[in-house]
């Protein structure tokens, strides 16, 4: 029997009265939460690079301020005898804006590892070789937000032939390398200007680490991952994960080794520091639940929060050489790997918060493998994929992966410049903070109270916006410092008090 609209309005409010508007919310929070889950993102364009019989083997992908996007890598030859390292700076629609290549006659110059800096500038790492297989150096290479070369630094290191893989930039501004050198894993640290701070390889774990990612906590610490081949007494050949966490000063906090199997083939591929101090670690596990791409969240000590694996249908020898992980803005992530098997030699796909698959996508062109693969966010939504195969790079843009994704505006640029710290006082740290209204060359020094310059912070391009830069001073005596920030005409000071 249908019921009188007003008695039907009388029985919704006494309904509600009865169940509370704290239900009522939840159950708004739920619908909501269900038209929000994430799907399969749509591609908006795919484009193909190839540069006079050249083609990029990209080490990563980066998305920039302006929408577009920046590509690092190797540049190889076609007759594979000649080999640069490479930069290139693409707009939103895929357009190449400009490209570099970084290269010394009669030797080849390999980039495994880059980083985005947060001065708007790109840090390319990986190692050189002469054409003859016989000597072996490191390489790091900076350029600004331009594409102009700062600097490059050939570093030769006593105790073998070195193979680096991963780089990031450290809270105070350095650049930290994490290779192998004679099996040791290792740690190379290097100032924003270039130069060479110093280097330290760490007691071996039950085998040769191969690294393959190195990250910074939020507690400053720095972990080291990858993995080791190992040998049983009965000569069968396994893979075991590894991984180092060591302080700011190079002392080992704590290792891990094959954290689920313990005879069983695991790797660590990439890591991803998470704000609580823990770390995320993507790899590889042949574990009891089955064999596939893994997840590992590591906690402070190195102890296993939770693992996942994620098979897809493949096998351990269906995985390339690289696991890309990538956090999500919502807490979840985004894994990149290549795989070896028929057409789907790229493999991407999303994961929640706790671990639970959203979706998942293939690509694949020849019947071959994909031996590299990149992914990264873009600002105002969705994401920028890149693979390479059989002599030809490829950048895919999808869209978002939710149907009311509500992309927050971004940050209005600073009208005017601004320059503090926090903490002030301080001991022995502290965070000088400035803002800048545009685009320009900045320099931020330090001075004590008789007016004697202690240190450069930075000297170099900054996008509009705001920055942050840490002052480190440990070594320094207490008593009344000055930083100073000087962008064009403008010059602004800030009083600092270090108390010990």
């Amino acid at each position: 029997m249908l019921q009188h609209p007003h008695n039907l309005d009388h029985t919704l409010r006494a309904l509600l009265h009865r169940l509370g508007w704290g239900f009522v919310v939840f159950c708004l929070l739920l619908m909501t939460n269900a038209f929000a889950q994430p799907h399969a993102p749509d591609t908006l364009w795919t484009r193909d690079y190839v540069d006079s019989n050249t083609a990029l083997y990209p080490a990563s992908i980066m998305s920039t301020p302006d929408g577009g996007f920046a590509v690092a890598g190797t540049w190889g030859y076609f007759d594979y005898l000649n080999y640069d390292a490479g930069l290139m700076k693409m707009g939103s629609d895929g357009t190449v804006q400009w490209s570099h290549r970084f290269g010394v006659p009669e030797v080849l110059e390999y980039v495994t590892c880059a980083a985005h800096t947060t001065d708007g500038g790109f840090f390319l790492a990986g190692f050189t070789q002469g054409q003859d297989t016989s000597e072996s150096h490191l390489l790091a290479v900076k350029y600004d937000w331009a594409g102009d070369s700062l600097w490059s630094l050939p570093i030769r290191i006593d105790g073998g032939a070195p193979s680096i893989q991963a780089a990031t930039e450290l809270s105070n501004g350095d650049l930290a390398l994490g290779y192998t050198m004679g099996g040791f894993p290792s740690i190379l640290w290097i100032s924003p200007s270039g130069s060479l701070i110093r280097y330290r390889s760490f007691a071996p774990l039950p085998g040769y680490l191969n690294v393959r990612a190195i990250v910074e906590t939020t507690e400053r610490n720095i972990v080291l991952a990858g993995y080791m081949n190992m040998v049983d007494t009965s000569h069968v050949v396994w893979r075991a994960a590894g991984a180092i966490c060591v302080d700011s000063a190079g002392y080992t906090l704590w290792t891990l080794v094959n954290p689920i199997t313990p005879h069983g083939d695991e790797a660590f591929h990439s890591l991803v520091p998470l704000a609580d101090g823990t770390v995320m670690v993507a790899g590889w596990e042949d574990g009891p639940d089955g064999s596939g791409i893994a997840l590992f969240h590591l906690d402070v000590q190195g102890n296993i929060i939770w693992t996942g694996t994620y098979n897809f249908a493949i096998g351990q020898e269906d995985v390339g050489q690289r696991i890309i992980l990538h956090a999500l803005a919502d807490g979840g992530y985004m894994i990149a790997a290549t795989i070896h098997r028929g057409t789907d030699g790229g493999l991407l796909f999303r994961v929640t918060s706790q671990g639970d698959t959203s979706w998942s996508l293939t690509y694949g062109r020849y019947l071959d493998d994909f031996s590299s693969a990149s992914v990264d966010t873009v600002e105002g939504g969705g994401y920028v994929w890149a693979l390479y195969a059989l002599n030809l790079f490829t950048v895919i843009r999808l869209g978002s992966d939710t149907e009311n994704a509500v992309v927050a505006p971004a940050a209005p640029h600073p009208s005017s410049f601004n320059l503090s710290s926090f903490p002030n006082p301080f001991n022995p740290a502290t965070e000088i903070r400035f803002s800048i209204p545009k685009t320009t060359r900045a320099k931020l020094e330090v001075f004590d109270i008789t007016g004697h310059l202690v240190k450069t912070l930075a000297d170099r391009q900054f996008y509009a916006g705001e920055h942050s830069i840490l002052l480190d001073g440990s070594t320094l005596a207490s008593g009344i410092y000055f930083a100073r920030l000087k962008a064009g005409e403008f010059v602004r000071t800030q009083k600092m008090v270090l108390l010990k």
